[in-house]
């Protein structure tokens, strides 16, 4: 998941991970290989992901300029990501 966001620290990435997971949003799961840990989404999560999507097409279409480099948030993107788990 790490390499998905470059601009996040570890620690950052640990803290919102534990934060989404203690509001029910993600579960933690022990990873297939050794020292690897997956998240996925829990029923809440998945419900969610269906506002965040209707949030984002309402954002292009009302938006009135493309958004800066710096004002994307690629942990978006792992939150819309189809998988069911991601391994961190």
């Amino acid at each position: 998941m790490q390499r998905g966001l470059p601009r996040i620290s570890r620690s950052l990435l640990v803290s919102r991970l534990q934060h989404l997971e203690d509001c029910g949003v993600v579960e933690r799961h022990a990873g297939a290989r050794r020292n690897v840990t997956e998240y996925g989404l829990t029923e809440a999560g998945r419900e969610l992901r269906d506002v965040i999507e209707h949030l984002g097409a309402w954002g292009v279409r009302w938006a009135f300029t493309e958004p800066k480099p710096d004002e994307l948030d690629p942990a978006i993107s792992v939150c819309l990501n189809p998988r069911p788990t991601i391994p961190t």
